[in-house]
């Protein structure tokens, strides 16, 4: 269960975003609505206390796992509608940033020296950043965002398992040989 704010507002979309295409029209679009295919109808807001525990919770599972956090915060922003999909995109866009600034500081506060291949990952990073934001806001239609961000989900987590996975599996096969 989602917890929003007291006041349960949120801003209804200017005149010129409403797309009645890509809202809720039936009771049974809700499995489309619960995985993020179609924006919600009405978004509200997460209590102060509540963001500020997701984001912390987040953060911290992000840095378990090694990941900017956005496949955690993403789903979860759309589930509990927390934000229609365009919002829910930019805002674990900037937590994915400000975890990666994160991770930097603890990188060099141990004392290391950028990488020559930081750099270039960080152009290229600058440039599809700026390209996905452009398209992402103002040429995608949202179907599309949603999908690309299914896959992107799926890869994600993907890579989390198996890599995680990995030396558990090796352990595994390992005592099989024994």
């Amino acid at each position: 269960m989602c917890i929003t704010s007291p006041n349960g507002a949120a801003d209804p979309p200017a005149p010129e975003e409403y797309n009645e295409d890509r809202h809720v029209r039936s009771s049974s679009d809700f499995p489309f609505l619960a995985i993020g295919i179609i924006d919600p109808p009405k978004v509200t807001s997460p209590s102060v206390p509540t963001a500020v525990g997701v984001g912390v919770g987040i953060r911290f599972l992000s840095g378990l796992t090694g990941t900017g956090g956005g496949i955690f915060l993403t789903p979860l922003m759309l589930f509990c509608r927390w934000a229609r999909i365009r919002q829910a995109a930019a805002v674990s866009g900037l937590f994915i940033l400000v975890n990666s600034i994160a991770g930097l500081v603890g990188y060099f506060t141990a004392q290391r020296s950028i990488p020559s291949l930081g750099i270039i990952l960080a152009a290229g990073a600058i440039i599809g950043g700026v390209l996905g934001s452009h398209l992402g806001s103002r040429r995608f239609p949202v179907r599309t965002i949603s999908l690309l961000l299914a896959m992107v989900l799926i890869i994600a987590g993907a890579k989390l398992v198996f890599t995680k996975l990995k030396p558990v599996a090796a352990a595994v096969a390992a005592a099989i040989r024994v």
